[in-house]
């Protein structure tokens, strides 16, 4: 099968079904022809990158997120394909499965992996806003001295304390706290309502 599709991920925009994988590139095509042009062009500016079929471990899905579980293995990696909508999504997954002769398994996740990101958050949430906070008392005080160069990364960081400048030490807390909130709420019900993962292998 040869097709073009368009999909919505950071590092590709296109994907182009071919014999042995899938193809990516991080610009938006209409055509295959067009497609096949930035996939030869040896000197380019635009991410590309092949997934092979024998390389896939297996699928999983949510929503319209797709996980191939193997890095690509041509230029960079992409995680994960997002779809702009399901017909895309379950023709990639049947074909995928078709090849490789994978059967559909549910699996329960634990209460700790379901809410383990969360619960990271939740751990580098105060870190992160001790240190911002820490920052933002130095700003208003006088004393923080700031970027003063014309580089890329001296006006990142003068951007940065600006927005520090203009949120305040007591906005730092209270967006800090609204965090840990959503966080806390999180954990709270994947603990008690463990997701069921949908995976094809």
């Amino acid at each position: 099968m040869e097709k073009l599709i368009q999909v919505n991920c950071e590092k590709a925009k296109s994907m182009l079904y071919a014999e042995d994988g899938v193809r990516f590139i991080n610009k938006s095509v209409s055509s295959i022809e067009e497609f096949n042009d930035v996939i030869n062009k040896k000197m380019t500016m635009v991410d590309k990158g092949e997934l092979l079929y024998k390389d896939m471990k297996k699928v999983t899905f949510d929503g319209l997120t797709v996980d191939p579980h193997v890095g690509m293995k041509l230029g960079n990696s992409v995680s994960d394909i997002t779809f702009n909508n399901e017909l895309d999504r379950d023709e990639f997954i049947q074909h995928i499965t078709g090849i490789k002769g994978w059967v559909k398994k549910e699996t329960q996740l634990t209460p700790i992996n379901a809410a383990k990101w969360d619960l990271a958050g939740f751990v580098v949430t105060p870190i992160f806003a001790y240190v911002i906070y820490g920052l933002a008392l130095k700003i208003e005080a006088g004393t923080h001295i700031a970027a003063e160069g014309y580089s890329k990364s001296d006006r990142k960081s003068r951007f940065f304390d600006s927005m520090i400048e203009m949120i305040g030490s007591n906005g730092v807390l209270i967006i800090a706290a609204l965090i840990l909130l959503y966080l806390g709420y999180s954990i709270y019900k994947k603990y008690q309502n463990p997701p069921i993962v949908t995976s094809y292998e």
